[in-house]
C-alpha cells in the first residue's frame, strides 16, 4: 500500500463522513408551544392599536405631501376603487377560512397551539387587509386626488379595523362557529 492509496482512502471516508453529518442528521421538527390566549390578546390590541394609528398618519401625511393635481386620471382612481372592493371580500374569505377554522378547533382542543397560531396569523392578516384599503386611500391622494375622494378608503379602513378588532372569543362564540363551519 503506497501513501498516496492511503491518503485517497482516507480523504473518501471523511468526505463520507462528512456528507453523512451535514445530510442525514434528523433535525427536529417546529416545535409550537401554545401561547396563552391573555398574551395573544395582548398582541393582537398592540398590532390593532398601531395599525389604527398609522390610518391616522397616513392622512395628515397625505395632506402635507399631497396636492390636488387638476389632471388626474379617474381610471385610476376607479381601478384602485376596484382593488379596494376585492380587497374587501378577501378580508371576509381569511375571515371564513382561516379564523372561523381555528376557532372551530380550538373549541374541540383549546389547548391547541397551532390553531391557536392561526387564529392570531388570521387576525394579523384581517388587521393588514383592512389597512391596505386605507394605504390605497393614501397612495390615490399622493397622486393627487382630493381628500374628499379619497376619505371613503381612510373610512373604510377604520371602520372595517373597528368591526374586526380583537375580541376574546368566548365559549359559546367557539361552539357557535363549530356548528356553522361543520
Amino acid at each position: 500500500m503506497e501513501k498516496g492509496d492511503l491518503t485517497e482512502r482516507t480523504k473518501g471516508s471523511t468526505l463520507r463522513n462528512w456528507n453523512t453529518l451535514c445530510f442525514s442528521l434528523e433535525l427536529p421538527g417546529p416545535v409550537i408551544t401554545m401561547i396563552p390566549m391573555d398574551t395573544s390578546l395582548r398582541l393582537l390590541r398592540i398590532v390593532w392599536g398601531a395599525l389604527l394609528a398609522s390610518v391616522a398618519m397616513y392622512v395628515l401625511v397625505g395632506e402635507q405631501v399631497g396636492r390636488h393635481h387638476p389632471t388626474v386620471d379617474l381610471m385610476v382612481f376607479r381601478m384602485i376603487a376596484v382593488v379596494a372592493i376585492v380587497t374587501v371580500g378577501l378580508i371576509f374569505g381569511v375571515r371564513r377560512v382561516i379564523v372561523l377554522r381555528a376557532l372551530q378547533t380550538l373549541a374541540d382542543r383549546p389547548d391547541d397551539a397551532a390553531a391557536g397560531m392561526r387564529w392570531r396569523g388570521g387576525y394579523i392578516i384581517t388587521f393588514a387587509l383592512c389597512e391596505a384599503i386605507a394605504l390605497y386611500g393614501f397612495v390615490l391622494r399622493i397622486l393627487g386626488f382630493t381628500l374628499n375622494q379619497v376619505a371613503p378608503f381612510y373610512i373604510g379602513g377604520v371602520l372595517l379595523l373597528l368591526y374586526f378588532g380583537p375580541r376574546r372569543p368566548a365559549s359559546n362564540d367557539l361552539g357557535a362557529s363549530a356548528s356553522t363551519m361543520g
